[in-house]
């Protein structure tokens, strides 16, 4: 299973920088294939200054959040670049510049005639998934990577601000910095492999462990009915959503691993904080791994409660994350505390 972005000048567009159709009408386009190594040197030093006062945009940031999901999880993940800049690293990602990099004008003049396909000895398979972010039909051929890519069973997803007459499969069409979603992109893949059934005292659970920022975690779905054993709790959820819990409604919790090692520490909160951008990511991959359990199982309703009142604001925005990328209904801060979650199919 692996995971591969090909990004072209959309990607970077959103951040002030030219497209591709941009810079072929632009003559120093042409006059740096044309001119010699010292002026390709003049010319491309034209280019810095506007690279430079560039930021990574969103879709930048989610390539970043696609990049760890498949780190935490061992999925092998590439990202190869059209471009020039050095947003994506900006950000924390990796990426394979195929024309070279700003960061390196002597190398961008020096490889400025040669040429590197990362696609021509790739072996896809069943479950890959392949990104094409704001590359056009001058960039690349994309219709023959995509009949290659989607021949062997793998995933090809093209987006672009406007739609492609070439491709035949699924487009995301619109600014990539409000289509582009690493949860939408991961929901892609078959993630079954992850769960683990694990036995508790009269029930089974499906549990996913990962590894993140120094810690392991695990994941638990509990069926609901024998999550809630008192009744009166069972019929305030059931009064509130106006859902009968049945036997395929699940309970999901999440804590750190050496906490459900210890007796009597489950739920322990660790000692030192997640900065905004680790809680970000870290609510990726919870988001992630609901929508995997949710094609996995087919769920009709989700359960779920903050351990603490502080957490709810958290909880709060990955609810609405949650609820509208799986396609559930949901409802906030409700039952006892106000820290009771609940997810039903729409």
């Amino acid at each position: 299973m692996k995971v591969i972005i090909f990004s072209g000048a959309g990607l970077s567009a959103p951040s002030g920088l030219p497209t591709y159709e941009e810079l072929k009408l632009d003559d120093r386009y042409s006059d740096f294939f044309s001119s010699s190594s010292e002026a390709a040197f003049d010319i491309i030093s034209d280019f810095v200054g506007q690279f430079s006062h560039a930021k990574p945009n969103k879709a930048h940031r989610e390539c970043l959040n696609i990049e760890q999901f498949c780190r935490v999880f061992g999925i092998k993940f590439e990202h190869f670049t059209l471009n020039i800049d050095s947003l994506v690293e900006s950000t924390g990602g990796a990426v394979t510049h195929l024309h070279g990099c700003v960061d390196d004008l002597n190398n961008l003049v020096e490889n400025r005639f040669k040429t590197f396909d990362p696609f021509e000895q790739m072996i896809w398979e069943p479950g890959d998934i392949l990104l094409v972010l704001g590359v056009s039909n001058d960039g690349y051929p994309l219709a023959f990577l995509e009949q290659m890519v989607t021949q062997s069973g793998a995933s090809f997803r093209n987006y672009n601000m406007f739609p492609n007459d070439v491709l035949i499969g699924p487009q995301v069409v619109g600014d990539i910095t409000q289509t582009l979603s690493a949860i939408d992109a991961l929901n892609l893949l078959d993630l079954k492999c992850l769960f683990e059934i694990f036995p508790f005292d009269g029930y089974e659970a499906d549990i996913v462990k990962f590894f993140m920022y120094g810690r392991e975690y695990v994941v638990y779905f509990s069926p609901t009915l024998d999550f809630y054993t008192s009744p009166d709790e069972v019929d305030a959820v059931e009064a509130y959503i106006k859902h009968k819990l049945t036997k395929k409604s699940s309970e999901i919790k999440f804590d750190l691993t050496v906490n459900s090692e210890r007796i009597g520490e489950s739920f322990t909160a660790p000692q030192d904080k997640f900065t905004l951008k680790q809680l970000n990511m870290f609510g990726t991959v919870l988001v992630t791994i609901i929508g995997a359990h949710a094609k996995f199982r087919e769920p009709d309703l989700y359960t779920a409660s903050a351990i603490r009142p502080e957490l709810v604001p958290f909880y709060n925005r990955l609810a609405l994350r949650c609820a509208a990328r799986l396609e559930y209904s949901h409802w906030c801060a409700f039952g006892k505390d106000g820290v009771t979650y609940a997810f039903k199919k729409q």
